[in-house]
């Protein structure tokens, strides 16, 4: 079931793959906005990104901090094209073609781990934040940004997409989240909602591994 879901996820974006970054400019511009902010990186990390599209994460981050170790992984192989296209001859960069819930990496590998937009399709939710935490470095770091669904709008087209999109799945709750984070094994650090217009609804959760893992009893925001 889940391979066949997943299916759907690569045929909607191999649609779309050529045009996406021009039909989504405004939404990806705020997203990758609070990204970079929450980013915020020193300047030499090995970063994950988690369906990373066509790159252009990456392309905004090493246009800032060129010694940036980044690898991309993507389920979606015209997207992955793109993304090699875009960022040509961008040095400590990798674009593998590799589903989120089965991260070919050993444990401890990352400084950061963050995915943009793509939770919502994910049909393992937990085994994909468990993976997450299993490649973090102790006091690696989470970062999560996706719908919201403690709005109006974010509800609205949860239900939408449920019926008419196939690749769909789910839009989480901030609580929903912070829930499944805390079961991986992650601490809550940081939580923000923030708004694209003209309709889209956001949360960015940023997370840590501890350096010994428990288990906590209470979600932090």
């Amino acid at each position: 079931m889940t391979k066949k879901l997943n299916v759907q996820v690569v045929e909607t974006y191999d649609r779309i793959a050529t045009v996406y970054d021009r039909k989504f400019a405004s939404y990806l511009k705020g997203t990758f906005k609070v990204a970079l902010e929450t980013l915020a990186p020193k300047g030499n990390e090995h970063i994950l990104d988690i369906a990373c599209g066509t790159g252009e994460l990456e392309r905004l981050l090493l246009k800032s901090f060129p010694n940036l170790h980044i690898t991309g992984i993507d389920i979606t192989k015209s997207m992955l094209s793109i993304a090699h296209k875009k960022c040509k001859g961008m040095p400590n960069l990798h674009f593998l073609h590799m589903p989120s819930q089965e991260l070919k990496f050993d444990d401890n590998t990352f400084d950061i781990v963050i995915t943009c937009s793509a939770f919502h399709y994910m049909r393992e939710p937990a085994k994909v934040l468990a993976e997450c935490q299993r490649v973090l470095k102790p006091d690696g770091r989470f970062i999560l940004i996706d719908w919201c669904r403690d709005f109006l709008w974010a509800k609205f087209y949860d239900w939408l997409f449920k019926i008419y999109k196939k690749s769909h799945y789910k839009v989480y709750t901030l609580r929903e989240l912070q829930l499944l984070l805390l079961e991986s094994g992650l601490t809550i650090e940081k939580t923000k909602t923030f708004s694209i217009p003209p309709f889209w609804r956001m949360m960015c959760v940023e997370a840590k591994k501890e350096p010994h893992v428990g288990w906590s009893s209470a979600v932090g925001g």
